[in-house]
């Protein structure tokens, strides 16, 4: 087992080969941010995938110009093997990200994709890799790729938002993915392990808005 973290630690960190955005043939206006794979090919990192997976979504629909489903209505195609054009006319979108999550120790990779589901046309992908401390940043600047490979015009003050450096406690960051995690999942057990773990995620990190605010979701 160490002799594979060590390499999988060092294939995050080589250089990866990107894609560069191809124009869409007709405007994108709505998409849906499949579940991100775990591949890590341990389940108890399922949470990891899942907590990043939402952040995403959260972060795109921060963009006034773009239409993003939430994460309730994209979860059901978690190990789904449908085609993408399908799923897409399903939910009724233009656009389909997916897109997997490695993690070896504090190093994260994450790799994404657009698809035209119209077309079933690959428009862009790239893959990123950083230490868990940048991860949110690291979304926000997957979140801004996004925007520019469907040549979407951002409302006023939305880029900017979205590229403000969020230095994150990695152990609050830890905890609070895995409160999330449990606090999408049914029964009391769960939401109990939720607020306890959402709850270490503020002590360790006081000013962490996002754990304050789904601990909240916890209390209603």
């Amino acid at each position: 087992m160490a002799l594979l973290a060590v390499a999988a630690l060092i294939w995050l960190r080589e250089p990866t080969a990107t894609r560069g955005p191809r124009a869409p043939t007709d405007p994108i206006r709505s998409l849906a941010v499949l579940p991100l794979q775990n591949l890590s090919g341990d389940a108890s990192q399922d949470y990891f995938a899942a907590g990043m997976t939402e952040v995403l979504i959260s972060d795109l629909a921060s963009i006034s110009s773009l239409g993003v489903l939430s994460r309730t209505s994209v979860m059901r195609y978690f190990g789904e093997r449908k085609l993408l054009p399908e799923i897409a006319q399903e939910l009724g979108v233009d656009a389909i990200i997916e897109g997997s999550v490695l993690r070896a120790g504090d190093a994260v990779r994450i790799t994404v994709q657009l698809i035209d589901a119209r077309t079933d046309l690959h428009l862009w992908s790239q893959s990123y890799v950083r230490d868990l401390t940048d991860v949110l940043q690291l979304q926000r600047e997957v979140a801004r790729a996004i925007a520019r490979a469907v040549r979407l015009e951002l409302a006023p003050g939305t880029e900017d938002s979205l590229a403000a450096p969020v230095p994150v406690n990695p152990e609050a960051y830890e905890a609070y993915l895995k409160g999330t995690f449990f606090l999408n999942k049914r029964g009391a057990a769960n939401h109990t392990t939720a607020v306890e773990l959402l709850k270490e995620a503020v002590t360790l990190d006081p000013e962490y808005a996002l754990a304050w605010a789904r601990l909240a979701d916890g209390f209603t």
